[in-house]
Order: C-alpha cells, then sequence, then structure tokens
C-alpha cells in the first residue's frame, strides 16, 4: 500500500522537431504508479514588448504555461508487443501517451512548435471553443493576490505587454508522472536514496538523444499538507506495508540541553522527555500530532495490536532512513511524516520470573511488608513484587518475544518502618532469551556474583522493650 516514488526525469532539446517521441523503459525495481496522474504542461512563447527611453524592446521568453487536461492514453492490447504498442502511439494524435505492462511509457509529442495551435489543441482537450487569445486569456487568468491583481487586471496585462496571435503553435511540453518501488520486494535497502532513470527523446525520424537521471525517491506516495511543527504517524506491517489501526503510542518532546540529534540521544539525564502525550493510530493506520518546530521528539509504543511484537517497533522517516531510539527533530518551517513499523510475532512469547531475596537482621520477616520494583535497560517500570514471609521476593512473568539480551535492574524502595534501615543498592538481572534447535524460545537469567540478597536490619526505637517468652502448659491431677 505505502510504495516508493520516482520522478521519472528530465529530457529536453530546444530547437524545432517534427514527430517527437519520448522513451522511458523503467529500471528494475521501478514500476508505473497505480496513483500517478500524467500531466501534460504546454508552454507559449512570445515577444514581450516593452518601451524604454522611448525605444521599442523585444525579447523572446516564456510567456503562459497551460497543463492540459484529458490527454488521451492509448490502451495496450492483451498479447500486444512493445513494437507494436510504439507503433500504435506513435500512430495516434498527438498529444497522448501509453503505458506498456507498467514497466514503460511512450509519449507522442507531434511537432514542437505544434503544427495544431494552441487555441485548437486546447479548445479540443477540453471541450472549449474559444476563438482568441483574449478570450482565452481573460477566462483563464485567475486572481493573484500576491501581486495584487485579479485575473482580468492580469490578462489586460499580458495583452498589452506581448505579442500574441490566434494561431500562435505550442513551442514545448513538461510532462510529469510517478513510478513507485515496492519497497519490500525490492533489492534496494534503506541506504539507497537514489534509482537511476534513462529516458530517450527522437525526432525527425531519426535524431535522438538520451538522459540518465538519479532520482531521490519517497517511502509515502500521497500529498500530504502540513503545518508547521505537525507530526504525521503512519503505523505500517514491517513486511506489507498494510495500515495497522488502534495503536497507541507516546510523543516525547525533548527539554534538555544537548543542540544536535546524537547527544540528544545520548543524554540520560532523568526528565528531559517529560510524561508525554499519547496518540491512538485512527482506521488508516495514522496518528497527528501538532508539535513545536525545531524541536526534538522521541516516539514510544506503547500498545501495539494484536499479534504484533511491541519490541519490534522501528521508525524511519519518508525516505526510510532508520530513527534511532525513536529520536527525531522537527524541521524548522515545516511538519514531518514518518513511518512506524512492527514486524507480527512468528514464535509464542517465553515468559520468566526474576527472583531476588530479602534478609532482616534484628527480628523476623513479615510478609509482604517490603516492596520491590524491576525496571528495563530505559528505566521503565515491568514489575513489582513484595517479599514473602521466608525472604523470597518473586517478579514476573515478564514475557519476551524476540532474542536478545534483555538487562533489568531491582531496586528495594525505601519505606517508613520504624526501626527499620533499608538497603539502597540495585542488583542487575541480566535475561539472555535464545531460540532451541525446535525454535520455541528460552531463557537464561544470571545475578551477579555478590549475590541477588537485599539486606536491611531493624533497631528496635529508643524506649521500647522487644519481649520474646513462651508458653507451657502442663496437665495437673
Amino acid at each position: 500500500m505505502y510504495k516508493e516514488q520516482a520522478n521519472p526525469g528530465y529530457i529536453g532539446n530546444y530547437s524545432p522537431k517534427t514527430n517527437v517521441i519520448i522513451e522511458d523503459i523503467f529500471p528494475t525495481d521501478l514500476k508505473w504508479a497505480s496513483v500517478s496522474t500524467f500531466n501534460f504542461i504546454a508552454f507559449l512563447r512570445g515577444p514581450i514588448v516593452s518601451t524604454v527611453d522611448g525605444l521599442i524592446h523585444q525579447s523572446n521568453v516564456d510567456v503562459h504555461a497551460v497543463q492540459f487536461g484529458n490527454v488521451a492514453r492509448i490502451p495496450q492490447q492483451a498479447g500486444q508487443s512493445y513494437a507494436d504498442f510504439k507503433a500504435t502511439v506513435v500512430g495516434a494524435q498527438a498529444p497522448c501517451y501509453g503505458i506498456y505492462d507498467n514497466v514503460a511509457v511512450i509519449v507522442n509529442l507531434g511537432d514542437l512548435p505544434s503544427s495544431e495551435s494552441f487555441l485548437d489543441m486546447y479548445n479540443r482537450l477540453h471541450g472549449e471553443s474559444y476563438t482568441s487569445m483574449e478570450d482565452y486569456l481573460k477566462a483563464n487568468l485567475t486572481d493573484n493576490a500576491t501581486i495584487g491583481m485579479t485575473g482580468l487586471q492580469r490578462a489586460e496585462n499580458w495583452l498589452s505587454t506581448r505579442v500574441y496571435t490566434d494561431t500562435m503553435p505550442v513551442m514545448d511540453f513538461t510532462i510529469q508522472f510517478f513510478g513507485e518501488i515496492d519497497w519490500h520486494a525490492t533489492d534496494l535497502d534503506a541506504s539507497e536514496k537514489f534509482i537511476t532513470n534513462k529516458a530517450t527523446m527522437t525526432w525527425n525520424g531519426s535524431e535522438s538523444m538520451e538522459q540518465s537521471v538519479d532520482i531521490r525517491y519517497s517511502r509515502i506516495q500521497a500529498t500530504i499538507q502540513l503545518t508547521p511543527g505537525e507530526l504525521y504517524l503512519l503505523k505500517a506491517d514491517a513486511e506489507t506495508q498494510t495500515s495497522i489501526p488502534n495503536v497507541k503510542v507516546r510523543i516525547h518532546e525533548y527539554t534538555g540541553s544537548a543542540t544536535n540529534i546524537a547527544g540528544v540521544r545520548a543524554d540520560t539525564t532523568p526528565g528531559v522527555w517529560g510524561t508525554g502525550i499519547e496518540m491512538i493510530t485512527n482506521s488508516d493506520g495514522i496518528a497527528r500530532h501538532i508539535g513545536n518546530t525545531s524541536k526534538f521528539y522521541k516516539i514510544v509504543e506503547v500498545e501495539t495490536a494484536t499479534g504484533y511484537d511491541l519490541s519490534s517497533f522501528e521508525l524511519f522517516d519518508r525516505l526510510g532512513t532508520a530513527l534511532a531510539d525513536g529520536v527525531f527533530e522537527m524541521p524548522a518551517n515545516d511538519g514531518i511524516i514518518l513511518v512506524a513499523e512492527n514486524t507480527k510475532r512468528t514464535t509464542a512469547p517465553v515468559d520468566v520470573s526474576l527472583l531476588v531475596t530479602k534478609a532482616l537482621t534484628g527480628r523476623g520477616l513479615v510478609a509482604g511488608e517490603f516492596v520491590f520494583k524491576v525496571y528495563d535497560e530505559n528505566g521503565i517500570e515491568v514489575a513489582t513484587a513484595t517479599n514473602a514471609v521466608d525472604g523470597n521476593v518473586v517478579f514476573g512473568p515478564i514475557s519476551h518475544s524476540v532474542e536478545g539480551t534483555y538487562v533489568y535492574t531491582i531496586k528495594e524502595l525505601v519505606g517508613t518502618i520504624n526501626g527499620v534501615t533499608y538497603d539502597t543498592k540495585e542488583i542487575e538481572a541480566t535475561v539472555v532469551v535464545t531460540k532451541n534447535a525446535s525454535g520455541v524460545l528460552q531463557t537464561a537469567v544470571t545475578y551477579p556474583i555478590s549475590g541477588s540478597t537485599f539486606e536491611n536490619t531493624y533497631n528496635a526505637p529508643t524506649g521500647s522493650i522487644q519481649l520474646e517468652a513462651t508458653k507451657a502448659l502442663t496437665k495437673q491431677c
């Protein structure tokens, strides 16, 4: 659904020509974009007349550009060879074009300058009946607030300073269309931002020229209007690129002192990412947020869709460049379009329970009187537990669905029990997740050599007495 776009490039040669044909046979990986429109922009050229110091001056420039609609697309017939299809396009009335098997474009521009007048061509393609350039200009030059002129004023200005004839031809065309690259069916990777495309132009029956262009491609095919500071986030399946709705993410704005992306990613100062704002992707897999320009942000996935692996979350810009740690910079004068991907779970997750012990010197333990928490490598709390009467503290289950090494930090919360001195050390537990020969995930947990026991002491508060006694009952006759 979400494909790469490539503008097929530019080829041009300014000189009178007959029977102008352009062929663009796409390189491997590039295909005609299903959402593409084929735009023909016609140019008129004529002398501009001006008077300076009583002398009349003329200069030749482009004086008008018009986008032609309804340019004929010649259909490809079933089983038709490329040579036969090209001959059909070449023999049709210009301007026209054809798409062959979605891997080649043939364009027939006819003669340049055109043998048909601009007015006749415009009337034919648009179903109009203008009889003079004056009528056409007054009807088609729209108001321009930038220069403070109405369409009629603009038309009168053009007519008074430029020499027009009702039979003037189209001088040349600009042609625009899009190709697409299937992101997951190509050998291109995210580091390759360009694909080379070559087009050939022939004219006068024998003359030709060709030009190759390195085209920068984009991961998002739609034209999306953004306000400055706006985030447009698309959530997609990493394999199929289909959108994923109802995914909860959180966007955090950076408030630290780093001024570049590397420094921001390396900043571990507590609190620099704030609490964040949660967003949920809509039915099209899209979430939008208005932030601040020239600021750094981090996106964290909170809840993913059923069947997807939360830990597989990756963030990309629209060119397919991975954004490490979900961190990106909002442009100074624009918004930003990003793609967030997850892969589906292919292996059943495995659960692991972490275990530490609690020792209390000075009195016996009471079940549940001490509280412990487990944090992942990003400082996010993942589990909470209390001690049993025998001192065992069991966390879990903590689920893992991707192979790798996970380091957890276990801390005891400092409480308010009178007479107790709390252990403030941190204990690391390392969980290694691997697959066995059957492809089933398994875990191995290791703790520090120094041990995995939190040691507290109890000293009876001053003025109190701790009594211990036993009771024996002897039967008397």
